[in-house]
């Protein structure tokens, strides 16, 4: 029997701010340079009327050719970084993407930040939208098991950022690696698939391709929403990472952060009645002294596996 599966996508944004610029130290002009770099890049691409687009993969930027150890790229990883990690610059970009002031209020009340450990079963973290914790979505096993299938296939994620449908790697984006597992490849990840569908309360045949996702310090996932094809996602964290060290999945439009946590899973709507639910736009923060690795499980409007002996 084969499985077919259409290529994964997801709608993105121009930048995403980082949070406290203090925690790097930089002076205020790097602050300001920062700001005006991001805000023109939001600008230009509005402008434009486009939105980046996360795409599985392209020829144009492969792992053989793919280096990020000269200056150019530190210098947009740092810059993303900082971008990615500020409250104010993250409000802006949330308020220029979804046209709503709701992000400018929240700055002035605290964000929630989520543990999911702090209970043994599943819990509602915020409701409308709804945003539940699963504290042991997989055992220790499952998810050794997971990381030891990435092996060398890490990959590195890409955007689409002129909506042409070939992937680009822009690191002021999406910095991060991925690794793709084919449907049902071990009888572990069988097992695994269909408890995140029973979780998701969605067939499996709406599942895409689950994606293991790899984060070093500093990289991160700009501002972005899963796109009103995607009604759910489910989001595997795969290991801890030391106190203080962020990486949290964010949503600004609630004010709301999860904490990384092995084996556990945050699951949300994509969609509301009358279209995409704003207030589900999320970003990945950067770890700042680990490498955090995850898993996207995305479920798909239409069917995405289709069985034939």
């Amino acid at each position: 029997r084969s499985v077919r599966r259409p290529d994964a996508c997801s709608i993105a944004v121009p930048f995403a701010p980082r949070s406290e610029v203090g925690q790097h130290g930089g002076a205020r002009s790097d602050f300001l340079c920062a700001a005006a770099a991001a805000l023109g890049a939001c600008i230009a691409r509005r402008r434009r009327g486009q939105r980046g687009t996360a795409v599985r993969r392209s020829s144009a930027a492969s792992n053989e050719a793919l280096r990020e150890d000269d200056w150019l790229s530190g210098l947009q990883l740092r810059l993303g970084s900082m971008l990615a990690s500020s409250r104010l610059l993250t409000a802006l970009s949330a308020m220029m993407t979804t046209g709503s002031l709701e992000p400018a209020l929240r700055l002035f009340s605290p964000e929630i930040c989520i543990d999911p450990k702090a209970k043994t079963d599943t819990f509602l973290a915020h409701e409308d939208p709804d945003i539940w914790v699963v504290p042991n979505a997989l055992s220790d096993a499952e998810v050794e098991h997971l990381l030891s299938l990435a092996g060398a296939r890490w990959e590195a994620s890409l955007v689409d950022p002129y909506g042409t449908g070939e992937g680009q790697r822009v690191l002021l984006e999406r910095s991060s690696f991925q690794c793709y597992l084919n449907a049902e490849e071990t009888p572990t990840v069988d097992k695994i698939e269909r408890r995140l569908a029973e979780i998701a309360g969605v067939d499996t045949k709406y599942m895409e391709a689950l994606a293991l996702v790899r984060y070093a310090p500093d990289q991160f996932f700009t501002l972005h929403h899963d796109g009103p094809d995607r009604p759910k996602t489910v989001f595997v964290y795969l290991n801890d990472l030391p106190e203080g060290s962020a990486g949290e999945t964010h949503f600004p439009l609630i004010g709301l952060k999860v904490m990384p946590r092995k084996g556990s899973a945050v699951i949300w709507s994509n969609c509301a009645a009358s279209g995409i639910d704003k207030r589900t736009f999320h970003q990945g923060l950067p770890p700042q002294r680990s490498v955090k690795y995850g898993m996207n499980c995305f479920f798909n409007e239409t069917v995405q596996r289709e069985w034939t002996e």
